[in-house]
């Protein structure tokens, strides 16, 4: 029961981040908890919910931005209210200079339910499968 809420609130995450722009990056951060960490690829870790909302606006406000992502593994820890979420996701936008730059990879997330009964990120982790350029 939990896992297909888990796997709903994924669904809806990713539906919020696709709008782009400020309402991207005001639902892909409102899907974190308030004291999320976020351990990006090749930048420091973030913390917090108005920090992640400073990194996603990042990719929400690129040019032709989308993104996917979806638990591949969910496992519900023995209190019922924490998970982890092990998945794939697919990303695409134009760069500054209007470069098409498509990224895939994968993902580790600690999903914790909320006293509400829903769901929200609390650890996030992602990296590409695509090797760095030298």
């Amino acid at each position: 029961m939990e896992k297909v809420a888990i796997e709903k609130m994924f669904g809806e995450w990713v539906d919020a981040s696709n709008k782009g722009g400020e309402a991207g990056a005001e639902g892909y951060a409102s899907y974190v908890t308030d004291d999320v960490v976020m351990l990006p690829p090749n930048v420091s870790r973030v913390d917090g919910r108005e920090d992640v909302y400073e990194l996603i606006k990042g990719f929400t406000y690129a040019e032709d931005f989308s993104v996917s992502f979806k638990p591949t593994n969910i496992d519900i820890l023995a209190d019922g209210k924490t998970a982890h979420a092990i998945g794939v996701y697919e990303l695409s936008l134009k760069d500054e200079d209007g470069n098409l730059v498509s990224d895939r990879g994968k993902f580790f997330d600690v999903i914790e339910q909320q006293s509400d009964g829903s769901w929200k990120c609390s650890v996030g982790m992602w990296n590409s499968d695509i090797a760095a350029e030298a």
